[in-house]
């Protein structure tokens, strides 16, 4: 991503450079963009800015919340965000986000499917102590499409739907790398 000119590769999360930034936003509660030569207080940063992902924390009042989402192609997605105390005095609170999606796509033998799960326990121990818990697990399946052939400077003349991939290879692939 470019920003104010510059390419920059790193972000942060709640404050923290992410090396390994995730690809699900069920348990990002903003994205925060600090522009300008003030984003090199936070290290090795381009001066164009930085980028902070911001997550759900967990919440002292109960919250419950699920979507259901659907649309072309076979997607269909649903997401769970809970969140509520573990003990009276509120010092013991979890949030739990959890995301499932499955979708096909216009093109033969292409789909993918996601599974996020991010649990966080958070503990008030003093005023000014408070202890975390987060992980996140984040699984994706899907097969990469590069597209249509291209015979001088246009696509070529073949069905849309076709793929040039080949499926079978794709889950061998898949299955030694893994």
């Amino acid at each position: 991503m470019r920003i104010r000119g510059f390419t920059q590769e790193i972000t942060f999360r709640d404050g923290i450079r992410d090396n390994f930034p995730s690809t699900d936003f069920a348990n990002v509660e903003r994205v925060e963009v600090l522009k300008g030569p003030a984003s090199v207080l936070f290290g090795e940063t381009e001066p164009g800015g930085i980028v902070n992902i911001v997550t759900k924390q967990p919440l002292s009042d109960p919250y419950y919340n699920v979507d259901l989402s659907a649309g072309n192609y076979a997607f269909y997605r649903s997401a769970l965000d809970l969140s509520n105390p573990l003990n009276v005095d509120k010092t013991l609170l979890y949030r739990l986000n959890i995301a499932y999606e499955n979708t096909g796509s216009f093109r033969d033998f292409i789909n993918s499917q996601k599974i996020f799960i991010a649990p966080v326990i958070a503990w008030k121990l003093s005023e000014n102590t408070d202890l975390k818990l987060f992980f996140e697990y984040n699984d994706r399946d899907y097969k990469p499409d590069r597209g249509v052939i291209a015979i001088g400077d246009r696509p070529g003349s073949v069905p849309i739907s076709r793929f040039f991939g080949e499926p079978f290879l794709q889950k061998l692939l898949k299955w030694w790398m893994y």
